[in-house]
């Protein structure tokens, strides 16, 4: 047998092979000389390609269960960190050596704005 393709049938195509499970299912005479394809074979892949495409589905909630928790870890730690911040603003002062440590800039290290002298245009 040649080597499988990686990529998912298209959904066109299963839902042909799908219909003719059906169909075939129907056949009372149907006898195949090869053991492999007999309904009872069909039947227990149908019942492969079910409990697989049910454990995709899962595996697909549980990831994004699993961001959204990470997510929420990450939010939850971020305003907690904000918090942080605040709070050592308000125990060490605006020009901390503290402040400067949690990657903030002290006061001092800002510029003041200067302001533009007056220009009189009056003649």
């Amino acid at each position: 047998m040649a080597k499988r393709p990686t990529r998912f049938l298209a959904s066109d195509v299963l839902e042909a092979d799908l219909a003719a499970l059906v169909a075939l299912r129907a056949l009372d005479d149907y006898a195949p000389n090869n053991p492999s394809i007999s309904i009872e074979k069909l039947n227990l892949l149908y019942a492969k390609l079910r409990e697989a495409s049910d454990k995709d589905v899962l595996a697909d909630n549980a990831k994004v269960a699993a961001q959204s928790a990470h997510m929420d870890a990450q939010w939850d730690l971020h305003e907690a960190m904000l918090s942080v911040k605040a709070a050592v603003l308000s125990q060490y002062g605006p020009d901390s050596d503290a402040i400067q440590s949690l990657g903030l800039k002290k006061k001092s290290e800002y510029k003041s704005r200067s302001r533009k002298p007056k220009t009189n245009n009056a003649p």
